[in-house]
């Protein structure tokens, strides 16, 4: 129903206004309607890209920006499994909890790590080609997920490697 529509619908049985078409209460609604149309649709998208499960553009977009993890190559419902997965929470302090935390939480698709028990250490090898800024990002994350008694490094591609 059109904004015109649920205007004229609610004042029809006040029955103080002439409705008629072409009247001034008409033309009137019209251009109410002509404003508050395109308003009612935007808010009808802005809901709509609120929520993962029926997002289809820019909701998509700004979250995958959040996580780092951008996919516009991939069909909205591809995108929207990948975000899902990435809101379900993990336990980091399990092996495969943690290379879940580094795939959906950090947004690397090459990064694997190795236990050192007796050095309480971890090393995380990261195959991921990453910008300074990211590998920052990404240490920065994965530095308040170890415990506070353990200690990582992390080793990137190109050589470099930062303490954890």
């Amino acid at each position: 129903m059109s904004s015109y529509d649920s205007m004229r619908g609610k004042l029809q049985p006040l029955r103080l206004y002439t409705l008629a078409p072409g009247s001034e209460t008409d033309h009137e609604l019209h251009a109410y309607a002509a404003g508050l149309d395109p308003m009612f649709h935007e808010l009808t998208v802005a809901a709509r890209e609120a929520f993962i499960q029926t997002a289809e553009s820019y909701g998509l977009s700004e979250r995958e920006k959040f996580i780092e993890k951008e996919k516009a190559e991939l069909s909205a419902a591809s995108r929207r499994e990948l975000l899902l997965g990435s809101e379900q929470p993990y336990d980091e302090r399990t092996p495969s909890g943690f290379q879940a935390f580094l795939e959906n939480i950090c947004g690397l698709e090459e990064a694997h790590f190795q236990e050192h028990p007796s050095r309480e250490r971890l090393d995380i090898y990261i195959d991921d080609v990453l910008e300074s800024g990211r590998k920052r990002l990404v240490g920065e994350k994965i530095k308040r997920a170890l415990p506070c008694d353990q200690t990582g490094i992390i080793h990137f591609r190109d050589g470099t490697s930062i303490s954890v």
